[in-house]
């Protein structure tokens, strides 16, 4: 289920299958500059395609939750900021991935050595 949240809002970036509720009007003027830079939102869409990919099939999945962990901080921040009104999703999958991330800590080890 988490792995598929990801690959569908990601999916949904490029083929709009999913309506976007409206925002105010802080975090429209910050999805709209994300927008005119051309490559910022296919780029985020496509790293949560692919890491949601990896996660629903079990593919390098520390990896994916390694590659995810950004995407995910900015999502919640932007909800946090500028769209509190949709801030339960992000808060949800803040958990869910640090419950995924403490289960793959053993994959971790070598990261983490001083």
């Amino acid at each position: 289920m988490y792995g598929a949240i990801f690959f569908i809002f990601g999916l949904n970036g490029f083929l709009s299958l999913i309506p976007v509720p409206p925002m105010g009007d802080e975090a429209n003027h910050f999805w709209q500059a994300l927008l005119q830079t051309g490559y910022m939102v296919p780029m985020w869409k496509a790293v949560e395609m692919i890491t949601g990919f990896a996660i629903i099939f079990n593919l390098f999945k520390p990896l994916a939750l390694i590659v995810l962990s950004p995407v995910l901080i900015n999502i919640f921040f932007f909800h946090l900021y500028l769209d509190q009104e949709h801030l339960f999703l992000p808060i949800a999958l803040i958990i869910c991935h640090c419950f995924f991330l403490y289960q793959k800590r053993s994959s971790y080890t070598d990261l983490l050595k001083v």
